[in-house]
């Protein structure tokens, strides 16, 4: 009698034994399978996360290096330095934001509500920015560029 007729009819006459044998080699090889697709999904992901996501950078001056001696101006970080940084291909938008005093004059008041005369007279504390779409405010639509 030939192997394959020997083994069917071996596999024929423990029905159980088969049975369970064969739910167990399904089994582990569905697992194995299921885990090759989720470590491939995994990395696609990975990758697809790693070209997406951004990251938010900001360059500030130390001013706990600045010294137990009070000075009137605190140092600064040259524009030029700021632009030079924004053209590096890893940075696709950068913005610089100044504070200094303002002078109010004319129609121009302050909003309601603010400190009166925080800077001197007629005066008041102004920040200046390259691009206000990047700040935090203005980002989550808190604020809108231009209004009155």
């Amino acid at each position: 009698m030939n192997f394959v007729t020997r083994a069917g009819l071996s596999l024929w006459a423990r029905k159980g034994h088969t049975l369970i044998t064969l739910a167990t080699f399904l089994v582990i090889s569905v697992m194995v399978l299921a885990g090759v697709l989720i470590n491939g999904a995994t990395a696609r992901a990975e990758q697809d996360a790693t070209r997406s996501v951004g990251a938010e950078v900001n360059l500030d001056v130390d001013m706990s290096r600045m010294g137990t001696t009070a000075q009137l101006q605190a140092p600064s970080i040259d524009a030029a330095t700021v632009d030079r940084l924004g053209t590096l291909p890893q940075v696709q938008k950068y913005t610089y934001s100044t504070w200094d005093r303002a002078l109010l004059t004319g129609k121009n008041k302050l909003v309601d509500g603010g400190p009166k005369e925080p800077m001197g007279p007629g005066g008041t504390a102004a920040m200046g920015v390259l691009d206000s779409s990047l700040l935090p405010d203005f980002r989550s639509g808190r604020l809108q560029a231009g209004r009155q």
